[in-house]
């Protein structure tokens, strides 16, 4: 009875994967399957307390990114909201245009939905229908109680199969706590407006206004999956017969339409076929773009963009500067060989084809030796060119690459190769003001989504919508536009910045009102470079 028990959540994931959370659509349609519908949805936020470094405004941001960009089907949003609910949900609303109703899905927070998550809309024979479905079904099931009939019955005695049905009710109310955990909070509430009168309908209910309605509730699905879990004597049937409920016990679709919404028959209604449309949908797509790219602009950050690889042919070879070889090292007894630890360090030196406003981390790609054998370090973050070095003219690059020792039969460096990213701009760095005139929690101000998330006399915290690396620097000013000496240190995600001013001097405050300005470089590009050195003696010459 274990496998039967841990089915019994197979079946429930098997209908809906995810947590508790709730949905609400409320459609427009047009005749061709154009429409808009507003969404509005409640989702369990899980990894908040994963990734503490990360502050929860940046990952409510690129939860509501995530959600608008990844739902398909999504010509445009409008009228978007959201927000934290307590700490552990997100509230989103919104409204999505879609050309075509059958293209439709909604990303979902990333929680998978597999039960009527599809909406067919189809035009036959002079009529319009939808039809919910779900895109994985249990059809195989549709004889299951035959299917009881024609297993062998265990060779049990009486008394196994009481001590199995002691275990298997024991596991019963962890298995039911389990489901009601995943299934009891669940809702799915879908309204249409249609284009034309209804002919008939099923597992629709019908409103006053001519429009229809679905709901889904998980309860409902939760009582059907454990219906016969207190059925004693079926429970000793399952036992003798050894069910392999996973393959088994999943009700046909159908069953589960008619416990969950009355009828034994699929989620549809059919209308009279109409060419009148209920709104322009061309009309008012057109002005619903430009709002959208807008918001776009204002809940994106100022991010890098994908970078642009480099032809080899136009970057000054790169050539070996400088060796450090550490044989030996007894740190415990103090002993490092001109300050350093045992290991080995090339540094590498090339010319770039036009001046950079700054370099990227790198990644050593190949590092084998003339006796086959790999100096690569082991981690990949081990691996990272953190600090490579841009000289005066912009131009001359310096990396310092760490490798494993070599043996002592290594002679040479067959192969040394990695890429390096780099940020160029034509433009200037450039003065922004945040908008931000008083340093209190929760401060909005006007510029890159900018707003204060911690304040107080000894230090604030403004989070922007900007990647660290376009950054120069940050200044503080009081309310009489007086630069305030301050410390300003950075901390960030791969798209948004935190930037902390704490007081220069002990015993200075900071101001609560004046303004934030950053030094900034907002029109740039990133190119990759390749590098490759073939053939290095161990020391260079």
């Amino acid at each position: 009875m274990r496998i039967f028990l841990h089915s019994l959540y197979f079946a429930a994931v098997s209908f809906l994967l995810g947590g508790c959370f709730q949905i609400t659509e409320i459609y427009t349609l047009n005749p061709e399957g154009s429409g808009k519908v507003v969404y509005e949805a409640v989702f369990p936020v899980t990894d908040l307390g994963i990734e503490k470094s990360i502050d929860p405004e940046i990952k409510l941001k690129e939860e509501i990114l995530a959600e608008l960009k990844h739902a398909k089907g999504v010509e445009a949003w409008d009228e978007v909201s959201y927000k934290y609910e307590g700490k552990d949900k997100i509230y989103f609303k919104g409204t999505a245009y879609f050309k075509d109703l059958s293209k439709l899905k909604f990303y979902n927070f990333g929680i998978k939905t597999t039960f009527l998550d599809l909406i067919i809309f189809s035009r036959k024979e002079g009529r319009l229908s939808i039809e919910l479905r779900s895109s994985k079904t249990a059809e195989k099931n549709d004889s299951g109680e035959k299917k009881i009939e024609e297993k062998h019955m265990l060779a049990l005695t009486e008394a196994e199969v009481k001590q199995q049905l002691v275990e298997s009710k024991k596991e019963i109310i962890k298995t039911k706590m389990m489901l009601a955990g995943l299934l009891s909070d669940l809702k799915i509430e879908r309204t249409f407006y249609l284009p034309g009168t209804i002919a008939y309908s099923s597992n629709f209910e019908r409103n006053l206004d001519g429009s229809v309605r679905n709901n889904f509730a998980g309860a409902r699905l939760l009582e059907l999956i454990t219906a016969k879990l207190d059925d004693e004597e079926w429970l000793r049937q399952q036992i003798r017969i050894g069910r392999d409920v996973e393959e088994e016990y999943l009700p046909d679709k159908y069953n589960v339409n008619g416990h969950l919404f009355g009828q034994k028959t699929p989620v549809r209604v059919v209308m009279t076929k109409t060419d009148v449309p209920l709104f322009d949908y061309e009309k008012e797509i057109a002005q619903v773009k430009i709002n959208y790219q807008n918001f776009l602009a204002k809940l994106e950050p100022l991010k890098l963009p994908a970078p642009i690889k480099v032809d080899p042919a136009t970057i000054g070879k790169f050539s070996v500067a400088g060796i450090r070889y550490i044989a030996f090292d007894d740190v415990e007894n103090g002993i490092q060989p001109l300050g350093y630890r045992r290991g080995y360090t090339l540094a590498i030196m090339g010319i770039l084809q036009e001046q950079a406003r700054k370099l990227l981390p790198g990644k050593l790609e190949t590092a084998l030796t003339d006796t086959g054998i790999s100096l690569l370090p082991e981690s990949d973050r081990d691996r990272e060119i953190s600090w490579p070095k841009l000289g005066k003219d912009g131009r001359t690059v310096l990396l310092e690459l760490e490798l494993k020792n070599p043996g002592q039969k290594v002679k040479s460096l067959q192969k040394l190769s990695g890429t390096l990213d780099y940020l160029v701009s034509a433009g200037e760095f450039n003065m922004v003001d945040l908008g931000i005139s008083k340093f209190e929690k929760g401060v909005e101000g006007h510029k890159f989504g900018a707003k204060v998330i911690s304040a107080g006399v000894d230090s604030f915290d403004i989070l922007v919508d900007v990647v660290k690396d376009s950054i120069k620097s940050a200044k503080l000013f009081d309310k009489q536009d007086n630069k305030v000496d301050a410390i300003c240190s950075y901390s960030w995600s791969p798209t948004y910045t935190i930037l902390k001013f704490s007081p220069m001097q002990q015993g200075q405050q900071l101001p609560l009102e004046g303004k934030v300005q950053l030094e900034i470089l907002a029109d740039f590009k990133v190119y990759e470079l390749e590098f490759e050195l073939t053939d290095i003696p161990l020391f260079g010459r």
